[in-house]
C-alpha cells in the first residue's frame, strides 16, 4: 500500500463512529427498607473508556439526586420523573476502570425501590433528556417524539410498583427503529427496566420509546440522549 492510501485510509477511518454495544450486565437491587440509598452490590470489572448506565426507580414520589460508586466515577442525572411512582437514569463515563462492588443511589426518603447498572461501549456524550413521562397506563414511556443521532442512542428508564415484566413497545422513529430491553426486573418489590434503541447510518427523527407492562397501573420513565464515540 502506498503512502497516498495509507493516509486516505486513516483519514477515513476518523469519519466513523464505533458502534454501540452492551459489554455486560453489572447487576441490580430491589430494596423494602424505608431510606435514602438504594444500594446495588456487585463483583465485576469495568474498563475505562466504557460508560456504566444505571436505571432506579421507586413506589412513591422521590427525587434521586446523587449517583456514586467504590472507584469514584462521576454519575450524571439524565432525567428524574416523579408521581405516584417515580423513575431516573444516570450515566458515568468510566474514567477509572477495575473491580466495581458498589453502586448507591441517594434520594428522598422511600420504603420501596430498585436499581440496575449495565456497561456499554461505543456510548459518546450526552445530547439530552428523551421526556419520559408516568401515566395510569399499561404504556409506559421513556421518550418522546425525539431525535436520535446517526449511530447513537437512547436508554430508558421503566418503573412500576405492580412487579409485572416490562417488554420492549412497537419500533418507532423515521426510519423505522427497533427497541431492546437490556434487563428487565420484575422484582419483589419494584419492577425495573432498562431499554435502548440505537440509531442507523442516518439520524432518527419523531422517536417515541415505549415499554408495555400489564395490567394497567403506574408508571413512569425517564431517559436520555447519546452519540457515539
Amino acid at each position: 500500500m502506498t503512502k497516498h492510501s495509507l493516509l486516505g485510509a486513516y483519514v477515513n477511518s476518523l469519519g466513523k463512529s464505533k458502534s454501540i454495544a452492551l459489554v455486560q450486565h453489572l447487576g441490580g437491587a430491589d430494596v423494602n427498607l424505608l431510606g435514602v440509598t438504594t444500594v446495588i452490590s456487585l463483583s465485576k470489572t469495568v474498563t475505562a473508556g466504557n460508560k456504566i448506565i444505571v436505571s432506579w426507580g421507586c413506589y412513591g414520589n422521590a427525587t434521586a439526586s446523587i449517583c456514586i460508586d467504590n472507584l469514584g466515577n462521576v454519575y450524571t442525572l439524565c432525567q428524574i420523573t416523579t408521581g405516584a411512582c417515580s423513575a431516573a437514569l444516570f450515566y458515568a463515563p468510566v474514567t477509572v476502570g477495575g473491580s466495581i462492588t458498589t453502586i448507591t443511589i441517594t434520594h428522598g426518603s422511600v420504603q420501596y425501590k430498585a436499581a440496575q447498572a449495565s456497561e456499554w461501549s461505543g456510548v459518546g456524550s450526552f445530547v439530552g433528556a428523551s421526556g419520559g413521562s408516568g401515566a395510569f397506563s399499561a404504556t409506559v414511556t421513556f421518550a418522546a417524539n425525539i431525535a436520535i443521532p446517526a449511530n447513537g442512542v437512547v436508554f430508558g428508564t421503566a418503573s412500576n410498583p405492580d412487579n409485572y415484566a416490562t417488554t420492549a413497545g412497537p419500533n418507532s422513529g423515521s426510519p423505522s427503529t427497533s427497541i431492546s430491553v437490556e434487563h428487565d426486573t420484575p422484582g419483589v418489590n419494584v419492577a425495573i427496566t432498562t431499554l435502548y434503541a440505537v440509531a442507523g447510518a442516518s439520524t432518527v427523527t419523531n422517536f417515541a420509546g415505549t415499554g408495555i407492562s400489564n395490567p394497567s397501573g403506574n408508571k413512569v420513565g425517564a431517559g436520555g440522549i447519546f452519540n457515539s464515540t
